[in-house]
């Protein structure tokens, strides 16, 4: 799928301009589809045959995608807008699409942006955002379950992970410190502290981890957080 936004987002030379007589020619030639495939994103859209009935699907259970924040599958930041709160006030405000912060996206949800230190996490599980209480429980605990399996990822060498700030709370004091608690995070008075956990399994529903980037507590930061 492709579209104005998104090309645009991409900072290609020439931009859409120099790109639409290429997929009109591939319109043309039977090899792509034009349609107003998502809307809000403008009228000159182009998509593979089946796009449309792939997006009209009925969303089946799927497990977290953990993406690099700049990664070009992420749409927000760039071809999506950071979600806001009904007041109006942009609740992605501290979010970026920088190297080394992630994003956790379920079913095309943005669930939350975590920094490149790891240290702060903003949460998209909000109540303005999912008024209903139980998909925001369900919504919470796949966070906190993605969270653990970014921490004891194969391919990664973190420690521990140490959430000191969630949105503009002290981690300890967030709502989404009850979820984190049952996958196992602690409370320090530095914030919810996770230890990596070598005999940790994956169930067959695990987060699909793509882009991860090292942001370990090192020996040093670790011995502070544990004194405390």
């Amino acid at each position: 799928m492709v579209t104005r936004e998104a090309i645009r987002s991409t900072g290609l030379p020439g931009g859409f301009s120099a790109y639409y007589p290429i997929f009109k020619a591939m319109e043309q030639a039977g090899k792509i589809r034009r349609g107003y495939f998502v809307a809000g994103m403008g009228g000159a859209q182009f998509g593979l045959a089946g796009a449309e009935d792939r997006l009209r699907e009925e969303p089946r259970e799927r497990p977290v995608t953990i993406l690099a924040a700049c990664d070009p599958a992420n749409a927000y930041g760039a071809a999506l807008p950071w979600p806001r709160r009904e007041s109006g006030a942009k609740l992605g405000s501290g979010a970026q699409r920088v190297a080394g912060a992630h994003v956790l996206i379920l079913d095309g949800h943005l669930l939350a942006w975590l920094s490149r230190s790891e240290s702060t996490l903003l949460c998209f599980v909000e109540p303005e955002l999912i008024p209903d209480p139980n998909e925001r429980e369900r919504l919470a605990t796949a966070l906190a379950e993605a969270l653990v399996a970014l921490l004891n990822h194969s391919a990664g060498r973190r420690k521990v992970m140490l959430l000191r700030k969630i949105d503009d709370s002290f981690a300890n004091e967030h709502w989404l410190a009850e979820a984190l608690t049952r996958a196992g995070f602690r409370k320090t008075h530095d914030g919810l502290l996770r230890r990596r956990d070598r005999e940790w399994e994956r169930s067959s529903s695990r987060p699909t981890v793509i882009g991860a980037v090292d942001a370990a507590l090192d020996d040093e930061q670790l011995a502070v957080v544990e004194e405390g």
